[in-house]
């Protein structure tokens, strides 16, 4: 019985913002010249950026792989797999992604990333190797105090695998 109150919560606040946003549309739709095509637009972009936001582009993967870790992203990066949460009230969230690479430049990496002598295989990156034997080598920073991230990378498959946290 306790979890009612916070339903009922999740509810005003999930149908309270859709319950504006379909006045403001019908309202845009009634009295703004061209106004179906106008709210149509919005309702679109509206849609398209909570999709996104949900389940985010490979675009937004490589741009932090970039951010966070220093190595220049091109094109012969194929995103393989992915997974992310989004954002909480702090700020906190995860991003993980495995990636195909043709070749790695280490020589960007940023400064505070350090190899690390344990290596875990993820097992976000099982199904993309041959076999467990070989190469892995493994590199991670921590900054602040509530940010850290991991990049492992099996140079036999051309697997890389990066993961970000921010707590």
């Amino acid at each position: 019985m306790e979890l009612i109150p916070y339903i009922g919560l999740g509810l005003i606040v999930l149908i309270l913002p859709l319950a504006i946003l379909s006045g403001i549309l019908l309202l845009i739709w009634k009295k703004v010249p061209f106004g179906k095509y106008v709210s149509s637009l919005l309702l679109v972009g509206f849609l398209f950026v909570v999709v996104t936001a949900i389940w985010p582009m490979d675009s937004f993967y490589k741009d932090e792989l970039q951010n966070n870790a220093g190595l220049r992203v091109d094109d012969g990066y194929e995103v393989l797999a992915k997974s992310s949460s989004y954002p909480d009230m702090h700020g906190d969230y995860y991003s993980e992604a495995v990636f195909r690479v043709s070749e790695l430049d280490l020589s960007t990496l940023a400064g505070d990333v350090a190899p690390i002598e344990q290596c875990v295989v993820p097992r976000m990156t099982k199904p993309f190797l041959p076999s467990q034997n070989g190469v892995i080598k493994c590199w991670g920073a921590n900054r602040n105090i509530d940010e850290w991230f991991r990049l492992t990378y099996f140079p036999d498959s051309g697997i890389l695998y990066y993961r970000f946290d921010q707590t």
